[in-house]
């Protein structure tokens, strides 16, 4: 009996409610979508840290020394309070740059450590491993998420497939909060390469092309994707009025499924000026930098007015939705931007249908509040 549950349990966590997109619906991808849809998953933020430490602990000596000091490591988590866990800089600081200088001579983040030896703010041990934390918090999705571990199941969930193919012909955003390739994949696998596309991909092409209007399946990506370097040339000093200079590019434009090379991040060469290169990811956006989308821009650096476009396009997306579809997105409160621009639409009447496992009903609920017209899309909150 419990072994025939389960099936039938598995079998009704794939099927959705009634639903109405209609010509324009608007989908939002959380972290949980991967764990819907890849077969096998991947480490979620709950355990992408320890897993990583656990088993590839020597390629990152930051983590593998600041994680036994962790209650909790969570990657948002991480993410939030990065300045103040590198407060344990001056205790291991010295032992992180001891493994880079050896493991790693030679290497791009040896050459990355190198650099920074020699920047006047290398005197703070904690600025240092807040330098270091971050590069290797993004080298480490690189690893986790490179393309070759992005596998979908076979089939995937028949709820999702059901929307897919009645969605196929229609102009939809999808609003993705993820770093992975786990939606571009599906939307390759099931209508092909021509009808999906990244609403910011032309700006890549050169500005002087102007914007094409984008037709199908268009992605945004507020918080960055694996499958863009973000290179920046280092070369102000305290005492040059020179700036660094970025840019970003597709690691392959012609593949937009290649994701950065993890053993690729850090310094180009040990050159001065150092030529770095990162993934294109964001981590934990804070508030002020959120609140510049109405603001100057004090990050002057093209990741991160990216980042703010792609939060625009987002915004204005909503302005025009037949529906919202939230998908394994819980929404959090700290999300502010979603809430406060979903609240000010002048329109809502449009259906928005949620399925966020343990998070459903309290996304619902608090929709209804604001007066939209809310519904779970699976019993259970399962895709």
């Amino acid at each position: 009996m419990r072994g025939g549950s389960k099936i039938v349990e598995q079998e009704e966590a794939h099927v959705w409610k009634e639903n109405k997109p209609g010509d324009s619906p608007v989908c939002i991808v959380g972290a949980g979508f991967q764990l819907a849809v890849l077969d096998p998953t991947r480490p979620s933020t709950d355990d992408i840290i320890s897993n990583t430490v656990d088993n590839c602990g020597d390629q990152f000596p930051a983590l593998k020394r600041l994680t036994p000091l962790l209650a909790n490591r969570n990657l948002n988590y991480v993410w939030t309070n990065i300045e103040r866990i590198c407060q344990y800089g001056p205790t291991i600081t010295p032992s992180v740059i001891g493994a880079y200088e050896g493991d790693f001579n030679g290497k791009p983040t040896g050459f990355l450590v190198d650099h920074l030896k020699k920047l006047d703010a290398a005197s703070s041990p904690s600025w240092l491993l807040w330098i270091l934390l971050g590069v290797e918090l993004k080298k480490m999705l690189a690893l986790q998420y490179d393309r070759t571990n992005i596998k979908l199941k076979v089939p995937i969930p028949c709820g999702l497939k059901t929307f897919l193919a009645e969605i196929e012909s229609k102009s939809v955003t999808w609003i993705s909060l993820n770093y992975d390739l786990c939606l571009e994949t599906i939307l390759r696998d099931q209508f092909g390469d021509g009808k999906w596309s990244y609403a910011f991909e032309d700006f890549f092409k050169g500005f002087d092309k102007g914007r094409r209007d984008v037709e199908g399946h268009v992605i945004v990506k507020p918080h960055g994707s694996l499958n863009i370097w973000f290179k920046t040339v280092w070369k102000s000093r305290s005492i040059s009025k020179e700036r660094d200079l970025h840019k970003l590019y597709f690691v392959d434009s012609k593949c937009k499924l290649k994701t950065c090379r993890f053993g690729e991040v850090g310094c180009v060469n040990g050159n001065d000026p150092a030529a770095e290169l990162r993934p294109w990811l964001i981590g934990y956006l804070p508030d002020e930098m959120k609140d510049e989308l109405n603001s100057p821009g004090n990050f002057a650096d093209s990741a991160h007015d990216l980042c703010k476009w792609n939060l625009t396009s987002a915004a204005l997306a909503l302005q025009r939705a037949s529906s919202l579809y939230i998908l394994a997105y819980s929404m959090p409160e700290e999300d502010r931007w979603i809430w406060e621009r979903l609240r000010a639409l002048p329109n809502k009447k449009f259906p928005i249908y949620v399925v966020s496992r343990n998070d459903t009903k309290r996304i619902v609920e608090s929709l209804g509040v604001y007066g939209f017209d809310a519904k779970e899309l699976s019993d259970n909150g399962c895709i």
